[in-house]
């Protein structure tokens, strides 16, 4: 555990306010785009260090009220500062700012297993947390920018703007690095790739456990995992009294490889036998969800109309793989060809659209009646592969 944290050490800060305070009042209500959680292996808590809690606290009732009534553990309001700075003179737009810059050097077992899980560590220098933000207390106006970046694999950016209980527009970028292991060592060649092939000097379909242990000895040691992208954007606006307009679209990429499987049977009886693979398989698919709706929240009536749909595409279709054992007959059936090449079928592009429609009229004595309809399907259309591409004859 000490080579894993000197290999993280932060060797040198330098951390500058903008201005001259560090409390703000975030603007993260109810957002419809993004992730819950915005951080990284340094900021864990997602700049949680600059959120001042604010003495009201959530009740009126109970001065130290933290949690919901389900026991989730509420964010604390962030305390506002009336000290930011104005944007110019005379201006009814106030900001603050925040920046810290270091220098990462990794030392020690670099490579370490649990340092490298979820962080993309690399020396050079890193942005620990760049923060702006400005609002207008007259108008209810805001804008918001935070980011931070480690690595390429190991980064977020979030631009917020709009108006107070009239309308939010939010764009983010991020993506996180997750690496199951660093010391694998696959059997095939051309890991990464659809078409695993057997390495010199094993035969597929003909080479005995002794073999393959010998050469599996020998092979070099690779990290296995992916990178998981993610952007959005999203836009709601109170457009007309009591009606308000959303859409938002999120699109998330992984790429990389993943531990997979392969054939098996259980050779508790003939232990000269290979009895199991253990296959590399590729991550290249993309995920596109959009959702948009159309709500009326009046004193009377109340109506919504939300359209969610998401689209699956992976770029991959299948995985080959050459199997090197000898796999022969033991119930006295002639041995008519040697099984010596499998093949994955992999996920198929998918469509998933759903469509709700709600109305509810409040009624006397606090009653309330309500009807729902809703639509939803899901598709898929791929040809399935067979799990060997061998005739037999």
């Amino acid at each position: 555990m000490r080579n894993m944290l000197v290999t993280a050490s932060l060797a040198i800060a330098i951390a500058a306010s903008l201005a001259g305070s560090l409390a703000l009042a975030d603007s993260s209500d109810s957002a419809r785009v993004g992730d819950i959680q915005y951080g990284n292996a340094l900021d864990p808590s997602g700049w949680a260090p600059l959120l001042w809690p604010d003495p009201r606290g959530f009740s009126w009732l109970h001065a130290g009220m933290t949690r919901t009534p389900s026991g989730v553990l509420y964010p604390y309001p962030p305390r506002r500062d009336e000290q930011s700075s104005p944007l110019y003179k005379n201006s009814d737009w106030v900001y603050w700012g925040f920046l810290q810059l270091g220098y990462l050097h990794l030392g020690g077992d670099a490579q370490a297993e649990f340092l490298r899980q979820y962080a993309g560590w690399k020396s050079g220098i890193a942005l620990g947390l760049f923060a702006l933000y400005a609002d207008n207390p007259q108008t209810g106006q805001y804008v918001e920018f935070r980011g931070s970046r480690l690595s390429g694999d190991n980064q977020y950016y979030r631009l917020r703007a709009g108006k107070y209980g009239s309308y939010k527009i939010e764009a983010f970028y991020r993506d996180i690095r997750h690496n199951v292991t660093t010391s694998a060592y696959p059997l095939w060649d051309g890991v990464g790739g659809t078409d695993l092939t057997l390495p010199s000097p094993l035969v597929p379909g003909g080479s005995t456990p002794a073999e393959v242990a010998a050469v599996d000895k020998a092979r070099p040691r690779q990290t296995i995992g992916l990178t998981r992208r993610r952007e959005g954007l999203s836009f709601e606006d109170n457009f007309y009294r009591d009606w308000t307009g959303y859409i938002s679209i999120v699109n998330e990429k992984r790429t990389g490889d993943q531990l997979w499987g392969g054939p098996m049977y259980l050779n508790y009886i003939l232990h000269d036998n290979g009895g199991a693979l253990e296959t590399v398989r590729p991550i290249d698919f993309t995920t596109t969800d959009v959702t948009m709706g159309l709500r009326d929240v009046g004193t009377v009536w109340q109506f919504q109309l939300n359209y969610t749909g998401s689209f699956f595409r992976s770029h991959k279709d299948e995985l080959d793989y050459q199997s090197p054992f000898a796999l022969t007959n033991v119930v006295g059936v002639p041995q008519i060809a040697n099984i010596y090449q499998g093949q994955f079928s992999l996920e198929p592009d998918n469509d998933y659209h759903n469509l709700r429609a709600e109305l509810s009229r409040s009624l006397k004595w606090n009653g309330q009646l309500s009807l729902a309809a809703a639509w939803g399907t899901m598709r898929q259309n791929d040809p399935l592969l067979p799990p060997v591409t061998c005739t037999g004859t």
